[in-house]
């Protein structure tokens, strides 16, 4: 005998209803996750009660939300969802800071396209942005290694502040300090969207008319960007008016041989006098 089908709805009624393809319903009905009230014998018919109506809503939110089938199916057992929502929370904050990363190292590798294209020393309005920074002591023979660590820390910090990484890490020399290569300071910035919530390690770049031109090869001959762009400087009758910033758009965090990484030198500019 034939169910009887007045108080049910059909898949396609139940799809419109819920707003779920026909073709999900028949996947969440393989895999379990919501199985059909009724399966019509002779005609193989899927039918469901209104009462399921609140499931099926269930998972189109969460799947919306890319939550694991498996944790949808704890929640449709009476699980309690706010566990469930809190463990998507920080694989959610995890992925955002890969990709980030993935970002900020596709914006670098698309500026210093750019930058090579146009060849030589250029001049552009950088802008400003906020950073998670960190100062470090360092000294010529260990720089390299200290500067790494530091990188190292500075993605740490967005990940556990929530913040949204928008470019590479860059150095900036400080104002106030003298450079002797056995004991010096500098700072190493991360630029993220937002303002960083710990005071201690906010940063701002502030926003700035530059001279600029990239480096391919190890820090050792990065000197030489340094009197290419002085060179250019005076060429054009301009002069630096600030710190310079070493971006990192090839580094040793990386993976990259010595030979391929690749700094863009930034030097604040304006004329001679000013």
């Amino acid at each position: 005998m034939r169910p009887r089908m007045g108080a049910l709805l059909s898949i396609g009624r139940f799809a419109k209803l819920t707003g779920l393809s026909v073709r999900a319903l028949r996947f969440y009905d393989a895999s379990g996750l919501l199985r059909p009230s009724v399966v019509d014998p002779e005609t193989g018919y899927r039918y469901y009660r209104f009462l399921q109506l609140t499931q099926a809503q269930t998972i189109r939110t969460l799947r919306e939300l890319d939550v694991p089938l498996d944790d949808i199916a704890r929640v449709l057992e009476r699980a309690d969802l706010r566990p469930v929502l809190e463990g998507h929370v920080r694989t959610l904050r995890d992925e955002h800071a890969r990709l980030g990363e993935r970002l900020a190292r596709t914006e670098g590798l698309l500026r210093d396209a750019a930058a090579l294209h146009a060849g030589g020393v250029g001049l552009r309005t950088e802008p400003g942005t906020h950073t998670v920074t960190r100062r470090v002591h360092t000294a010529l023979e260990r720089a390299e290694g200290d500067r790494a660590r530091t990188a190292a820390r500075l993605f740490e910090d967005a990940v556990e502040l929530n913040l949204t990484v928008t470019g590479a890490v860059r150095l900036a020399w400080l104002p106030e300090c003298r450079f002797d290569p056995e004991n010096y300071e500098v700072a190493l910035h991360l630029p993220v969207t937002t303002p960083c919530p710990d005071a201690a390690r906010a940063g701002w770049l502030e926003g700035t008319r530059v001279a600029h031109t990239t480096h391919t090869g190890a820090y050792a001959d990065l000197h030489r960007a340094y009197s290419d762009v002085d060179a250019w400087l005076e060429g054009q009758g301009l002069a630096q008016c600030g710190p310079a910033q070493e971006v990192y758009l090839r580094a040793p965090w990386d993976d990259v041989p010595p030979t391929d990484w690749l700094t863009e030198l930034l030097v604040p500019v304006g004329a001679v006098g000013d």
